[in-house]
């Protein structure tokens, strides 16, 4: 494919050492020259990619879990990590809200665990 000359004429095919450089040849006569047609393939890429674009754009709200991940993390409720403190460069306390309450996490070290709920109130 980029051993072998495309262009009619080329001066590197008469020389069988040229025609193994590949990319390095000299262009022949013919060669390398834009028509009228590059300019216009290169606009109608770009109008398809971006018809593509607009596209997706519509389509994402069609899936549901799709656009909630687009959207972020859930407003108001759900989970969320409100802070972590690292304790050493393996473990780390984290602070989880769960709803209206908030969760102390200690991650990182032979296993998870749960130190407890930081709100008033019976666990769920």
């Amino acid at each position: 494919m980029f051993g072998a000359s495309s262009c009619a004429g080329d001066a590197a095919t008469a020389d069988p050492r040229r025609q193994k450089g590949g990319f390095g040849r000299p262009a022949g006569p013919g060669c390398g020259r834009m028509t009228a047609a590059t300019p216009l393939s290169a606009v109608l890429a770009l109008a398809a990619v971006v018809g593509l674009i607009l596209l997706a754009r519509h389509l994402l709200p069609l899936l549901p879990a799709v656009a909630r991940a687009a959207r972020g993390p859930a407003t108001g409720g759900g989970l969320a990590l409100e802070q972590a403190l690292p304790l050493d460069p393996r473990r780390r306390l984290l602070v989880v809200r769960c709803g209206p309450r908030r969760l102390l996490l200690l991650v990182g070290g032979p296993q998870d665990v749960v130190v407890g709920w930081l709100d008033a109130g019976p666990p769920p």
